[in-house]
């Protein structure tokens, strides 16, 4: 998928101090799903589970038409709020480069 180098950095600013509540919810998309656009996309969710304030990131990923086919994925990944900000942590030092990456911990269950 295509996103400008502040994608990354627009990201952690939507994200930041998730949850509010536990009746917050957060979407970004990051790309495009339209068809008629080449590079896909990526639609993340956050919402708490449960009123104790568990996270869950609902996760669409899909890719641009190829001989009329859509690739396309979704899951979702429980995940503590420390590992969020620790993630966020991780984007705001992050330097564009070949190579680089940023890791979101998952619950283990």
């Amino acid at each position: 998928m295509y996103a400008g180098r502040e994608g990354f950095r627009e990201f952690a600013r939507l994200v930041k101090g998730f949850p509010q509540s536990p009746d917050d919810r957060r979407l970004i998309e990051i790309g495009t799903f339209d068809p008629g656009f080449a590079g896909g996309g990526a639609r993340l969710g956050l919402r708490c589970t449960d009123r104790a304030g568990h996270v869950a990131l609902d996760v669409l990923l899909a890719t641009q038409v190829e001989n009329n086919r859509h690739q396309r994925v979704e899951f979702f990944l429980e995940v503590e709020p420390a590992a969020l900000d620790n993630f966020l942590g991780q984007i705001d030092r992050f330097e564009i480069r070949k190579g680089a990456f940023a890791v979101l911990a998952g619950c283990k269950g």
